[in-house]
């Protein structure tokens, strides 16, 4: 088994352009997480599309269970 920690970032700060990461987006329902980046002017879903959603915090992509080999 391989286990990995994420960890969000929730003070505002953003990442780097155009790098993938894990998106948590504002949601009355539910927690909703998605692939996404940071054009540097706009939130960007893996599709390519703006991101409707207000972006709550953001986590580096997890490495993975091939990481670990």
């Amino acid at each position: 088994m391989t286990t990995e920690t994420i960890t969000w970032v929730t003070d505002g700060s953003l990442p780097d352009a155009d790098i993938t990461v894990l998106a948590e987006i504002e949601s009355a329902d539910c927690t909703e997480v998605w692939p996404a980046y940071y054009d540097g002017e706009t939130w960007v879903d893996a599709t390519g599309w703006p991101m409707r959603s207000r972006v709550i915090a953001w986590a580096d992509m997890p490495a993975g269970s091939r990481a670990a080999r």
